[in-house]
């Protein structure tokens, strides 16, 4: 006779849910931003135009304060090597034309590009954006999950449980 497992399939999706809140939660504006900062999904189409306005002002303070040490650092460099400041000022052209955050914005890219590839073409047109990108869409170097998950796989595989098949120990290791 069947049994009504509804119940038991809401329990596990609710487990499963609070574990990657637990394990992954990472902050919803890191999320959006970085995904503002990716040039194929920056319209952010899929969240309310309040939160849209909301991570789009995030963003341009992030920028606001980052263009700030810039231009402070830029003046102290000046003040120290004046000659190296008129050579500057003679050879290359001047660093803001404009408003990088907002040009950014006005650019857009097929989906199928690479956001990377795109970045690294597009660094010096968004110098100070680009420094923002590596550390909003970096891929965090750490062990941790991996350790994690041998670590449960060597507590579920004792001596007592050798004669497990496969398939259920995998299933196993998947519910821990």
């Amino acid at each position: 006779m069947p049994q009504d497992c509804k119940n038991l399939i809401l329990k596990v999706k609710s487990a499963l849910y609070e574990s990657i809140i637990r394990y992954w939660n990472i902050p919803k504006d890191y999320g959006l931003i970085a995904t503002l900062l990716d040039p194929r999904c920056k319209s952010l189409f899929f969240i309310s135009p309040e939160l849209h306005n909301d991570i789009h002002l995030k963003l341009r303070s992030v920028y606001n304060k980052m263009k700030l040490e810039y231009s402070e650092q830029e003046k102290k460099y000046h003040k120290e090597y004046p000659i190296n400041s008129l050579l500057a000022s003679m050879f290359s052209r001047k660093y803001e034309r404009g408003d990088e955050f907002t040009k950014y914005l006005r650019v857009w890219i097929s989906f199928s590009e690479c956001p990377f590839n795109w970045w690294s073409k597009n660094e010096n047109r968004f110098p100070l954006l680009s420094k923002m990108v590596r550390k909003y869409l970096a891929i965090p170097a750490t062990s941790t999950p991996s350790e994690k998950l041998f670590s449960n796989a060597g507590n579920l595989m004792t001596v007592q449980r050798t004669s497990l098949s496969p398939s259920i120990f995998e299933h196993l290791l998947f519910l821990k």
